[in-house]
């Protein structure tokens, strides 16, 4: 196959399928005209510590407005807040449309709807996944 024939990955058919209907991070103009967030634009304080990549510690006006979003949709629809971070934060997970994170979401998504259906006695029925949050904690040894 010559060099002119290779299909680069955002080419690729399947990659096209795997991503189609997946979320995207916002755009910054985006980021700031969210309809579920009740703050117009994340302000930094001054004395908020910036780390080394230009993030920052959630400041009290971005925990509130975070706050607000877990407690309204328990925990499933949360905005990004793309330049800061907290520890457990719940977030939106982007990366889904990758193979080894496509399959275990599908796994765990039907473990959860059998063991729903089981405590319910319902007949509800896993057809894919539309979007995904992350929660994660990290550590060092």
């Amino acid at each position: 196959m010559a060099s002119s024939e290779i299909l680069s990955p955002s080419q690729s058919p399947a990659k096209k399928q795997r991503w189609e209907g997946t979320l995207q991070p916002q755009s910054s103009s985006e980021e700031t005209q969210d309809p579920r967030s009740k703050i117009e634009y994340y302000t930094y304080d001054e004395d908020v510590e910036d780390d080394s990549d230009g993030t920052h510690e959630m400041t009290d006006k971005e925990y509130e407005e975070y706050k607000r979003q877990i407690e309204e949709s328990n925990g499933f629809d949360v905005t990004h807040f793309p330049h800061s971070f907290a520890l457990g934060e719940i977030a939106p997970l982007f990366s889904f449309a990758f193979d080894e994170v496509a399959e275990d979401l599908k796994s765990h998504s039907q473990m959860a709807l059998q063991q729903y259906n089981a405590q319910k006695n319902m007949i509800l029925e896993f057809v894919k996944v539309i979007k995904s949050n992350r929660h994660g904690v990290f550590h060092y040894l």
